[in-house]
């Protein structure tokens, strides 16, 4: 674990894809929140959602996505309360047309 924790927060892009790859795929299980806390896995992937490399972009969506579907409102309640929204309503802003 303490590998991929380091690849979110590699300045290589890589190591950053990597990471999130992994954090898409570790927690497609219920995993209890309790985890993702402890691991401080939303501190570390959501500023990558602003990202300036597009594919680090995406791939920080997928892998928040896949934690909220697998985890269910607990895990919903959770990244609201870490405040992802900050950085999807910045990354929304981005992407949306003028």
């Amino acid at each position: 674990p303490c590998v991929f924790f380091s690849q979110l927060q590699s300045p290589n892009v890589d190591f950053k894809l990597y990471g999130l790859q992994t954090l898409a795929t570790v927690f497609t299980s219920p995993q209890p929140v309790e985890e993702v806390i402890r691991h401080q896995v939303v501190r570390m992937a959501a500023p990558l959602l602003v990202d300036d490399n597009p594919v680090v972009r995406n791939a920080s969506a997928g892998a928040l996505r896949n934690l909220s579907v697998s985890g269910g409102h607990d895990m919903i309640a959770l990244l609201v309360e870490e405040d992802v929204m900050t950085p999807l309503s910045a990354l929304l802003l981005q992407v949306s047309p003028t």
